[in-house]
């Protein structure tokens, strides 16, 4: 594919790029966005004749250089997808593999924005994103696309990203021998995330369903409930947010050098959601919130051998 990168020098301490690039893709994943929990990706090769999945890249940035280690980037870009793949919610022909998947088109664009300091012992980056990611595929293949159900958000589009990370290096020589033996040549690191809530099809009412393994009895023959889905992707999870804190010291083992490591994930025990939790069998239906992860105590060890 043709690709071509461009950066002008406008003066010692700024600088312009631009880019452009044709991507393609051979395979796809089939997993659906309306999986609780995502925990492998699925991939399927795009057939014979069909098309790859493919993108062009348009970006354009500037680079200011303000110091020795203190750095400020700016970045738009737009992707638009020519083709893209996903499951067909229909089988027109059970026989055919081919009707068990379906295409569509695609736009992402976005702006990045990233500060890169360092101040004596201090050293960091705070670095902010906002991103659309748009699709329209034809699910059902009818020819027609269906607004909302199949012109949605991706599950990956998150607008807004804030990230920060903030390490100091604590001094090799105290004045006290044990908090040297215990604090030396040792760095401390604190890194902030804070994002829009993913996307997610909500749930707006309940029906009852029957099927050749799932049937009630004579006296409740309606037994089984399935959620009735509102429009795909049509509203977020809460925003997203952790803090985490980490201890770094170099050290020897045998006379080789490690680097242990104790951290603690989500230190302020933040509830982020990771899914809703439907109970139609409770009149009205009640849902509950299920968490990614509490705090998080962690202690490992660096070594090359």
């Amino acid at each position: 594919n043709p690709r071509i990168g461009i950066k002008y020098i406008l003066n010692q301490n700024l600088a312009i790029k631009g880019m452009w690039g044709q991507f393609t893709q051979f395979m796809f994943t089939i997993n659906q966005d309306e999986e609780l929990l995502r925990l492998v990706d699925f991939w399927q090769v795009v057939e014979k004749n069909k098309k790859p999945q493919a993108n062009e890249h348009y970006v354009l940035g500037l680079e200011y250089w303000i110091s020795d280690g203190n750095t400020l980037s700016f970045e738009t870009y737009y992707k638009p997808y020519s083709t893209l793949y996903d499951i067909s919610v229909v089988y027109p022909d059970p026989t055919d593999e081919s009707s068990y998947f379906t295409s569509g088109t695609g736009i992402t664009w976005g702006l990045e924005l990233l500060y890169q300091f360092r101040i004596n012992k201090l050293n960091g980056w705070l670095g902010y994103a906002y991103s659309d990611i748009e699709r329209e595929i034809d699910l059902n293949l009818d020819g027609i696309i269906q607004t909302n159900s199949e012109n949605y958000t991706s599950n990956y589009s998150k607008p807004h990203s804030l990230n920060f990370v903030l390490n100091y290096k604590l001094n090799d020589k105290m004045k006290n021998y044990v908090i040297e033996k215990l604090f030396g040549r040792s760095q401390i690191g604190l890194t902030t995330v804070f994002s829009s809530g993913a996307p997610y099809t909500p749930v707006i009412g309940k029906s009852y369903y029957a099927g050749v393994d799932l049937y009630g009895s004579l006296e409740q023959p309606y037994a089984y409930l399935s959620n009735i889905n509102g429009n795909r992707n049509s509203v977020r999870y809460p925003d997203y947010f952790r803090l985490d804190f980490s201890f770094t010291k170099n050290g020897t083992i045998f006379n080789k050098q490690v680097q242990w490591k104790w951290q603690i994930v989500n230190i302020t025990d933040h509830f982020n959601v990771l899914l809703y939790n439907w109970n139609h069998y409770s009149s009205p239906s009640k849902v509950s919130r299920v968490s990614m992860f509490p705090r998080i105590f962690t202690f490992g060890v660096n070594f090359e051998i």
